[in-house]
């Protein structure tokens, strides 16, 4: 590989483990944000104040919002609506019924959509080595959450299912946009987090009312909205032009295991030496997928 390029691919895996531990610490923000607001309504207001924070960058660099053409709304809307709208309002929701080491556990999952969408619509194959390497990943979460699905209600489980499957049609959509470089990071990030919290926050007004005056749930929302939406995606979208949806998605399937370590700081939810063991074998596993030996 090119010098260039692989300074390229070392920027974006830094950039994706960023991602991966910010994003470990939404199911523990979100849990801890439920004692003053609803789940929808933390999703939406989230990703609405992500979107707000990110537009006078886009109107900056990308110039006005009339000249992008009709074909890429549409694209920016399904972005936003199976991410922001049906993903993530679906695993907040969840949080209602699952802790937070069960919801992140359905996390896990999203390689395997992700890797089938890769094949049949993106047309990028995984080597023989990836494949090993996610089978082992798999491996090492079912170690690690052996026990997680213990106590989990049906209704939850199923709320962070459909999120899984959401957000794999979300990596999908977004990294095809990504490696054809059609618009800016900050275009593609902001203009979905946009369509997709305002689609989702009258839905959330109607099903919670109106949210808490208290100053801990806004605390919570703007971490959210800050860190976890407006920084964590830019730099996802702007990973998603080097790594393919299956190297993404192996690196974000760590997030759980960051998760559960932090549930077990805040929540009080415990590890074992069972899932160290499974952190272990996912680590590798990750390694697998991501390795490519220097040529010549």
């Amino acid at each position: 590989m090119p010098p260039l390029l692989e300074r390229a691919r070392a920027w974006a895996l830094l950039e994706a483990i960023l991602v991966m531990l910010t994003w470990a610490s939404s199911f523990v923000l979100a849990k801890l944000g439920l004692n003053f607001m609803g789940p929808l309504t933390i999703a939406a207001l989230r990703y609405f104040c992500g979107f707000a924070l990110l537009l006078p960058l886009v109107l900056r660099r990308g110039g006005p919002l009339r000249a992008i053409p009709g074909s890429l709304w549409l694209r920016f809307l399904l972005l936003g609506l199976s991410a922001y709208t049906i993903a993530n309002g679906a695993y907040f929701w969840s949080l209602k019924y699952i802790p937070a080491i069960t919801g992140s556990l359905v996390l896990s999952f999203i390689p395997l959509f992700a890797l089938l969408g890769s094949i049949l619509w993106l047309k990028e194959f995984p080597t023989r080595r990836q494949w090993w390497g996610m089978l082992v990943v798999l491996a090492g979460m079912a170690f690690f959450f052996s026990w997680g699905w213990q106590g989990a209600h049906p209704l939850g489980v199923a709320l962070a299912l459909l999120g899984t499957v959401s957000f794999a049609l979300f990596t999908l959509l977004g990294r095809d946009l990504a490696r054809a470089r059609q618009v800016d990071v900050w275009t593609l990030t902001a203009l979905p987090l946009g369509l997709g919290g305002g689609v989702l926050l009258p839905i959330a007004l109607a099903v919670e009312g109106a949210p808490s005056g208290a100053w801990e749930g806004w605390l919570v929302v703007l971490a959210l909205a800050v860190f976890n939406t407006a920084g964590a995606y830019v730099a996802y979208n702007h990973a998603l032009q080097v790594l393919t949806a299956l190297e993404m998605n192996v690196i974000l399937n760590l997030s759980p295991l960051v998760t559960a370590a932090l549930a077990g700081v805040f929540l009080a939810e415990r590890l074992t030496i069972l899932q160290g063991v499974g952190i272990v074998i996912t680590i590798a596993g990750v390694f697998l997928v991501q390795w490519r030996p220097r040529s010549g």
